[in-house]
């Protein structure tokens, strides 16, 4: 178990007490794979997105004002 998991493990030991250790790896492994699919799904977007150009960020300022 990495250091990371293993710290994610405790902290959730201590606002669910009364869960067994299986279930808080079970939980831990859930979250981690929670945050890794996230952090994927953003990045694939941002990268999907179009870059704006000069003349596009120029288009919003003005019409703003």
């Amino acid at each position: 178990m990495s250091d990371t998991f293993k710290k994610i493990k405790e902290e959730l030991s201590v606002y669910y007490p009364d869960v067994t250790d299986d279930e808080l790896e079970t939980m831990t492994k859930n979250l981690i794979t929670f945050f890794k699919l996230s952090a994927k799904a953003v990045y694939a977007a941002k990268k999907a997105e179009p870059p704006l150009s000069d003349t596009d960020v120029i288009k919003s300022d003005i019409c703003k004002k």
